[in-house]
């Protein structure tokens, strides 16, 4: 009597397991565009988003003078603390319902730049800062291509009021050196008198010019002369020009 035994087939269903496997493996690998084009614009991306906050909120802050100015960052940081705070205690909330917060806080803020950027464009437009009353006054007069004195002063450091007499064409009155504070740009762009404010906040002498193109290398441009222990004239009274072209 013969018995025969049969043998399971687990070669087969071993084989038929390990093709799963890889199959589902190769499902779930990443694809080229994840491994290398995602790395690279991920960077970009978050650059993108914060150069726009900051763009857009700095708007908004320089709109709102003062107080405002203070309100509006509180009230942005509650908002952008509750929004974190939302996200933070719905772990399951979908992808979609996520980006549609994002998307709609974006475009508020977006609004809110595009409101505002008059305002924040006209402040520094304008660049008017406030430099209080000057301790001297210096008297100049601009005509055709020149300045009359070329060399202004001496006025002790601090804020000297500057009146100009442009007697023909028009002609601006810049500083070379940036460290100079000026009130407002003193520009004539007709025949007629401007009075303008600059601070000298140490002594020495300072290059003054018409950047209008071509002036300066005709010869619109003079010395201002800041020295220390200068007796200044009362304001609203002219400095002695050390010369007189």
């Amino acid at each position: 009597m013969t018995t025969e035994t049969q043998e399971p087939e687990t070669t087969e269903v071993a084989a038929g397991d390990a093709g799963g496997e890889e199959a589902a493996a190769e499902s779930t690998r990443p694809g080229a565009f994840d491994r290398y084009v995602v790395p690279l614009l991920m960077p970009v991306a978050i650059g993108a988003t914060v150069l726009f906050w900051v763009l857009n909120l700095s708007r908004i802050l320089l709109a709102a003078e003062g107080t405002g100015a203070v309100i509006a960052g509180i009230v942005i940081t509650v908002v952008i603390l509750g929004g974190a705070a939302t996200l933070a205690a719905a772990p399951r909330l979908k992808s979609s319902s996520a980006s549609l917060m994002m998307s709609g806080a974006l475009v508020v803020v977006l609004i809110a730049g595009l409101v505002t950027i008059g305002a924040a464009e006209e402040d520094k437009a304008e660049g008017e800062v406030s430099l209080g009353e000057p301790i001297a006054t210096v008297a100049v007069e601009s005509g055709n291509l020149y300045f009359k004195p070329e060399e202004l002063g001496p006025v002790p450091p601090g804020v000297i009021q500057i009146d100009v007499d442009n007697v023909a064409g028009g002609h601006t009155i810049r500083f070379e050196d940036p460290l100079v504070e000026v009130e407002k740009n003193i520009d004539m762009p007709t025949p007629g008198a401007v009075t303008g404010k600059a601070k000298f906040a140490t002594p020495g002498t300072y290059v003054f010019f018409c950047d209008i193109p071509g002036h300066r290398a005709a010869g619109m441009e003079g010395i201002f002369t800041v020295e220390e222990g200068a007796t200044p004239p009362e304001a609203g009274a002219e400095a002695t020009p050390t010369s007189a072209a």
